[in-house]
């Protein structure tokens, strides 16, 4: 998807439905044990995305109202992926990393 359609789609008022959709993408494309890596080794589940794209994300997210919690994630994960769910939440640290993990893409996008 191009950085113009996910900026029409935050614009469009589904900025908490994209971010949600994209953090547990990139979660469902991992296994329960590279889960449990990410959170053992505390890496950023946005490892991959350059500076510059986190630049254009910001300025797109500047007008736009966004509310990505955990919950959200962990609610999402209820319904699609219980493996990676349990990982989380039956690691000592799993929803400390989770929380850290939203609080870094909100302020990685200047939000609240």
């Amino acid at each position: 998807m191009k950085l113009e359609e996910i900026g029409e789609i935050l614009a469009g008022g589904w900025g908490d439905k994209i971010l949600l959709g994209v953090a547990v993408g990139l979660l469902e494309e991992s296994t329960p044990e590279g889960c449990y890596e990410w959170i053992r080794d505390n890496r950023p589940l946005l490892e991959g995305v350059s500076d510059e794209d986190w630049a254009s994300y910001k300025e797109i997210a500047q007008n736009v109202t966004i509310d990505l919690t955990a919950d959200s994630i962990i609610a999402e994960l209820k319904k699609h992926r219980l493996d990676l769910l349990g990982v989380i939440l039956n690691h000592p640290e799993g929803r400390n990393w989770l929380d850290r993990q939203v609080a870094e893409i909100k302020k990685r996008l200047g939000i609240k």
